[in-house]
């Protein structure tokens, strides 16, 4: 598996999260976190495993402690789901219900409102690789008055735990029956 380091100003999936938010760069009360990493996994293996929303506590710890449909049951456009995060100091825990925005079928899915004085877009991304493998991407963006305030604490904390949840979701696919077929 392959790390990358993307770098926030030029990386595709943070331009085309800031674009969703209506933005064209990033700017001082501006948080941009994405992780890549790359696993030899095919993108329908990494979907069907990503898709089961239930499912995101058993993989994504300690990020995600909880994770439940409430209208829908399918990563449709329109779809609400509730999610409970750790998000770590300053912010700690947080219950949001988000509206699935955006979905292309083993390719990608996202969200983004403006909710409490913060703006923010979550994207997944499942690219196919040459070899058969995928690189998953875990981005987001926030902006707000109190993402300026903790910038450095919130990106330190955040990159590590969409890390963990990355790898979880790594290692939690290679489990799975669909990943040996």
């Amino acid at each position: 598996m392959s790390d990358q380091r993307p770098n926030i100003e030029t990386d595709p999936t943070v331009r085309g999260a800031l674009g969703r938010m209506g933005m064209t760069q990033v700017g001082a009360a501006t948080l941009a976190v994405t992780v890549s990493k790359d696993c030899a996994l095919s993108p329908e293996v990494i979907w069907n495993t990503w898709c089961q929303i239930e499912q995101w506590p058993r993989w994504s710890k300690p990020l995600h402690q909880g994770a439940r449909w409430l209208e829908g049951r399918d990563w449709v456009v329109g779809a609400r789901f509730e999610q409970i995060r750790s998000l770590g100091a300053p912010i700690g825990r947080q219950v949001t219900v988000e509206t699935v925005r955006e979905v292309n079928p083993s390719q990608s899915v996202g969200w983004w409102d403006g909710k409490g004085g913060i703006k923010s877009c979550h994207m997944w991304f499942f690219e196919p690789l040459p070899d058969g493998g995928t690189r998953i991407h875990k981005t987001e963006v926030f902006v707000g008055f109190l993402i300026f305030l903790f910038k450095p604490l919130l990106r330190k904390t955040l990159t590590k735990s969409f890390e963990e949840a990355v790898d979880g979701l790594i290692r939690y696919a290679e489990r799975a029956p669909s990943a040996n077929a």
